[in-house]
């Protein structure tokens, strides 16, 4: 590859104890005959555990890239967006090229261009907006995303579909939006098209709820209930083919003690992460 990393300057502003952390985690992890898959750095704050972090990312990098891996996915996981954004920039070696900063598994499609076809995927997750799916509306921008992935391609009422991932919001407002064309990743949009033909039972609650709510009126609680049902079931499909589409190579957990019940619990937001991990 003509436009490889270069690791030494990156190393070079590393302190003497970091750089010998970042080799040994490296040599334990990519050379040893037995190499582990998953290995803790601990020390006291402010000793640069962000700046190893940084030099392994490098030297993972380059290791790949002279192994012919043609497509690095390297994923940042850390407790809140105030911290993302604190370490992103010293964590992301090729500086604003190949990032992408995604809280939510279901925002990757908008967020994320040309999964399959760039070299470096640089990605982002904060744990309780990224795995946690129970507030089953989501958000606005993900149920614009919903809809522009639904409306050409499954014969959904286009209005009952507008109205069914409304939620909330007002209606004028959420149309305005949902209409505003977003630049998808055509990848996982495939991917998520052609999971959701194969899950004929949500297909079918997708299309009965569509019709539903073809006429905009008030709405009674079990129509409302149904509604996010069908959302709900819409965002798990997503979360799982964007975990499914990422192929990491390395992932970073930023404040490892914060993600104990991720690593180990099995409702639904450990068993994506842990999918993710794995």
């Amino acid at each position: 590859m003509s436009d490889r990393l270069a690791v030494a300057p990156i190393l070079s502003r590393l302190r003497d104890f970091q750089r010998r952390t970042v080799e040994y985690v490296f040599r334990r992890m990519y050379l040893d005959e037995e190499r582990t898959t998953r290995f803790l750095v601990a020390d006291e704050v402010g000793l640069g555990k962000t700046m190893v972090a940084r030099g392994i990312i490098a030297k993972t990098i380059r290791h790949l890239e002279e192994q012919g891996v043609e497509r690095i996915d390297i994923i940042y996981v850390c407790s809140n967006a105030a911290i993302a954004n604190q370490n992103l920039n010293r964590l992301n070696v090729y500086g604003n090229r190949h990032f992408t900063m995604a809280t939510r598994l279901t925002l990757l499609p908008a967020h994320l261009k040309g999964l399959k076809a760039n070299r470096i995927n640089f990605i982002s997750f904060t744990p309780g907006t990224t795995f946690d799916l129970k507030n089953r509306g989501g958000v606005m921008e993900e149920r614009r995303v919903l809809y522009q992935m639904l409306r050409d391609g499954f014969d959904l009422s286009r209005t009952g579909l507008l109205n069914l991932l409304q939620g909330t919001a007002g209606k004028d407002r959420w149309r305005v939006y949902a209409e505003q064309a977003v630049e998808l990743d055509p990848h996982l949009e495939r991917l998520f098209q052609k999971q959701l033909r194969q899950d004929r039972s949500l297909l079918a609650k997708l299309r009965e709820t569509a019709e539903e709510f073809h006429r905009h009126r008030e709405f009674s609680w079990e129509e409302s209930n149904r509604r996010y049902q069908a959302i709900s079931g819409l965002r798990r499909t997503l979360a799982r083919v964007c975990v499914d589409a990422l192929e990491p190579d390395l992932v970073i957990l930023d404040e490892f003690q914060r993600f104990k019940q991720l690593l180990h619990g099995d409702d639904d937001a450990a068993q994506l992460a842990q999918a993710l991990f794995e």
